[in-house]
């Protein structure tokens, strides 16, 4: 795997304009700098600090699986076990075809040719079974429940921390952000996403969504790599403020999101 580079200085700046507000006039604005290897390290210690924990998908199956085995009182051989992970297999697939072809859309956008089909909303017999048991298996674990919880939290505040300690300075909100110590503060990055929602809506809640997904795309990739990808690297976890296609929404990360009614391509 190739080194992902970071800069040796934050020099580097770019001024984010959120497309979701291009419509507005004078949109609010933000400066981000262009993350050191030793802000993300701050960035990570300060996580740790708050107490913030993030599980992996493929902790949160495999908890998930322990949980039914020991709850249930059945081997991973159990056709309810199995059926679970099945679906998830299934599901994953369909994830999988969802980005290739967003891969083959856009190419086909920048050659100027029509783009492919979309694909059927996914579909599974096994759905509401799964979902039904996932959500039983939920309430009956602690683990899962304690797990369900630590990732709501990472969540939600693992984009505010990013935001903090990548942007340097934003116009066009009422409040300027408060510094300390060149980091922007927490309470200062909730407020400006207070406004956000509360000026622009559902617009600013996208917008919020853009700029934490360009944050991260600073942390953790490279300057080109950024250019031709629209989502942060597979290290850095990604916001879930919002779902879309191809989400993390009802990957199998939990059984309470797993149990969600929406799937990918709906």
């Amino acid at each position: 795997m190739a080194m992902q580079r970071i800069p040796l200085d934050s020099g580097e700046t770019m001024t984010f304009v959120p497309a979701a507000l291009s419509d507005v006039e004078a949109p609010p604005s933000f400066v981000l700098k262009a993350p050191t290897r030793r802000d993300r390290e701050r960035m990570e210690y300060a996580l740790l600090e708050e107490g913030l924990r993030h599980h992996s998908e493929e902790d949160m199956r495999d908890t998930t699986i322990d949980e039914l085995c020991r709850l249930w009182d059945v081997s991973k051989e159990d056709p309810q076990v199995q059926r679970v992970l099945g679906y998830w297999k299934a599901l994953d697939d369909y994830i999988e075809e969802v980005k290739a072809l967003a891969i083959e859309a856009e190419a086909a956008r920048d050659a100027g040719e029509d783009g492919p089909p979309e694909l059927a909303p996914f579909a599974h017999p096994d759905r509401d079974v799964v979902n039904q048991l996932l959500q039983d298996l939920a309430e009956s674990s602690d683990i899962l429940r304690r797990m369900s919880v630590d990732e709501i939290r990472w969540n939600k505040e693992f984009p505010r921390f990013a935001i903090a300690h990548c942007v340097k300075r934003w116009t066009g909100l009422s409040k300027n952000p408060r510094l300390h110590a060149g980091i922007v503060e927490i309470d200062s990055v909730c407020d400006m996403q207070d406004e956000m929602v509360e000026k622009f809506g559902d617009a600013g809640r996208t917008a919020l969504n853009e700029l934490a997904a360009t944050v991260m795309r600073r942390f953790y990739l490279d300057r080109s790599a950024e250019k031709n990808s629209k989502s942060p690297a597979p290290s850095a976890p990604t916001p879930q403020a919002t779902k879309e296609a191809g989400s993390d929404a009802d990957h199998g990360k939990s059984p309470a999101s797993a149990s969600s009614s929406e799937t990918p391509g709906e």
